[in-house]
C-alpha cells in the first residue's frame, strides 16, 4: 500500500485481500511453466492493484489520479529516504556516509542499488510504503568507501569458581556515500 502525502493530505489507495480464485490463478499459472525467464504477464484487478502472475508478485500502482502530483513530487530538487540495510533502519539523504555491518563481496568503488525503501520524501510530498515501496518508483545508488574493522573490544567475564575469561571482539563494517537518490518521472 502507498500512500502520496501533500502537507497533511493524504491520498492512498486501498490495500485489497487475495482472494481463493487469485490464489488458485497463481498456482495454475506456475504449473503451466511461467517461470522468472518467462515474459511476465500482467493483469489488472480493480484497475488499481496489479498481479506479476510470473513471478507471483503483487504491487500496487498509483491511480490515474495522483499524475498531476506525481509530476511534481518527481521534479523535487532534494530527495531524503529512509532504507532497510541488514534489517536496520537508516535516514539518508545524497552524499550521506553510512557505516553498516559488513556487506559481502564488495569492494572499494562498487556501486550498489539500495531497494529497500520505506519512506522516500521531500520538502512538499512523501512517499510511504506498507511496508515497503516498489522499486520501480526510484533509484538510490551507493558507492562503496571502504571495509574496515572496529577497534578491539576487550571484555572480562567473571565466571563461578573465581575463573575470568577475557573475551576479545572485533567487528567487520562497510561504508557507503549515497550518490543518487531519485525519482521516476513515470510510474
Amino acid at each position: 500500500m502507498l500512500k502520496l502525502i501533500k502537507g497533511s493530505r493524504l491520498f492512498s489507495n486501498s490495500k485489497s485481500t487475495s482472494s481463493i480464485g487469485d490464489v488458485i490463478k497463481n498456482s495454475i499459472a506456475e504449473r503451466s511453466g511461467l517461470n522468472s525467464s518467462t515474459s511476465s504477464i500482467q493483469k489488472t484487478i480493480n484497475s488499481k492493484k496489479t498481479e506479476n502472475i510470473s513471478s507471483g508478485d503483487t504491487f500496487y500502482k498509483l491511480p490515474a489520479a495522483a499524475k498531476d502530483k506525481w509530476m511534481s513530487f518527481s521534479q523535487e530538487d532534494q530527495f531524503y529516504a529512509i532504507i532497510q540495510l541488514k534489517l536496520k533502519p537508516y535516514y539518508i539523504k545524497k552524499n550521506d556516509i553510512i557505516i553498516s555491518s559488513k556487506l559481502n563481496d564488495l569492494k572499494p568503488g562498487d556501486k550498489i542499488n539500495l531497494e529497500h525503501c520505506s519512506e522516500l520524501g521531500s520538502k512538499n510530498f512523501i512517499l510511504t510504503g506498507k511496508p515497503l515501496i516498489d522499486r520501480n518508483y526510484f533509484k538510490i545508488e551507493a558507492v562503496v568507501l571502504e571495509n574496515f574493522k572496529s577497534d578491539l573490544l576487550i571484555k572480562e567475564r567473571r565466571m563461578r569458581r573465581g575463573r575470568n575469561k577475557i573475551v576479545i571482539n572485533t567487528n567487520s563494517h562497510t561504508a557507503l556515500r549515497i550518490s543518487e537518490i531519485s525519482v521516476n518521472q513515470k510510474f
